[in-house]
């Protein structure tokens, strides 16, 4: 006799309790669930049990069929996700590199406008002290610079080269070091550093810092350069 699916539902409690009876070695019951399997759907319980195995086996495999599927539709979902953030990100990385770049080039020509500033202050501050209308901002000659003021000179007309600097950190050691080099450009007889003292511009120039050697200093004061 063959099983239906409604069969082996009705069989599943009897079948279940003849192999815990056999488990347990439970003659007794073996031998009445044995009977009522015979009597009531007349099959022999060893087969009722190999259909409803493979029944489960059945079952089981279709259920990890669904939860592969599952499990692929979830992984591709999680695939198209990440690469979604990925794309995200690159996108806002390459956003932010572009506004860096935007406010790096800002930033060099508000600098460079504040250092053209600064020098026509110098400029305009020292033609007024020296009564010198020839004194004013230099062109810029790259690696041979001369300077940033013109026409400077000391009391006994030798040429003073003058580097001006307006920026937020100190070098001094850089900055002496590049105006002795435009001294040499120049053929100068003496350079000093002019740099932004904060809390000072065009109206009371006079409070700038200068910064010098002292052998800049003695030649200043009429002496020889050594």
């Amino acid at each position: 006799m063959s099983l239906t699916e409604m069969d082996i539902v009705n069989l599943r409690p009897q079948l279940v309790a003849f192999i815990v009876a056999v488990a347990n070695e439970d003659a007794g019951t073996i031998d009445r669930v044995y009977r009522e399997i015979r009597t009531g759907f007349r099959v022999d319980p060893a087969h009722a049990m190999a259909v409803m195995l493979a029944d489960e086996v059945k079952a089981t495999r279709e259920r990890w069929a669904r939860t592969s599927s599952e499990a692929t539709q979830y992984a591709a979902a999680y695939l198209d996700e990440k690469r979604k953030v990925r794309e995200l990100r690159e996108l806002l990385d390459a956003k932010a590199e572009a506004a860096k770049g935007c406010r790096m080039t800002r930033n060099r020509r508000s600098a460079k406008q504040a250092g053209s500033l600064f020098e026509s202050h110098v400029a305009g501050f020292l033609a007024d002290a020296l009564d010198d209308d020839r004194i004013e901002r230099r062109a810029k000659n790259g690696s041979k610079d001369r300077g940033d003021i013109g026409s400077v000179r000391t009391t006994t007309g030798e040429r003073v080269v003058l580097e001006c600097k307006d920026v937020a950190k100190l070098n001094l050691a850089g900055w002496v070091t590049e105006a002795e080099v435009e001294r040499g450009n120049d053929d100068a007889a003496v350079c000093v550093v002019v740099h932004k003292r904060r809390g000072f511009g065009s109206k009371n120039m006079g409070g700038t810092y200068v910064t010098m050697t002292l052998a800049d200093l003695a030649v200043l004061l009429g002496g020889e350069r050594e």
